[in-house]
């Protein structure tokens, strides 16, 4: 991963995101912005840009990345955690609203991992603060 971008979501810097136009691009598409760099990983653990963000509690990065490349949210590390799991691990209750909304909405009968993730942090009362 480019240092420079994993630093922008370390830091909830979405000033590196502002050149990309449009919502909800493939990641197809995301292939071919700028050579792929906001698909690549971290060579040590595996984390895309939502999991860097999402581990520093940065929620608007995490909101604007989100938008642009949905398919992030779903995608594991090297432990098998999505964005989501990282973000409650860390207590991020904010940026795992953030990421919970969008699976939620869209998965309302799936058993997916977004949603479980979600239904346990529920049951376990870590989500009674989010309304």
């Amino acid at each position: 991963m480019d240092p420079k971008l994993y630093e922008a979501a370390k830091e909830g810097d979405v000033s590196c995101l502002s050149g990309i136009d449009g919502r909800n691009i493939t990641e197809e598409e995301a292939m071919r912005i700028q050579d792929g760099k906001f698909l690549k990983r971290t060579q040590h653990g595996n984390n895309n840009i939502l999991h860097i963000a999402a581990r520093a509690g940065r929620d608007t990065f995490v909101a604007e990345a989100l938008r642009r490349f949905p398919f992030l949210s779903v995608q594991v590390n090297s432990q098998g955690d999505t964005p989501l799991l990282v973000a409650a691990r860390s207590g991020h209750y904010k940026v795992v609203k953030t990421l919970a909304e969008p699976a939620m909405e869209n998965e309302p009968n799936s058993s997916g991992s977004q949603r479980r993730s979600v239904e346990e942090m529920w049951k376990k009362g870590k989500l009674i603060m989010i309304n």
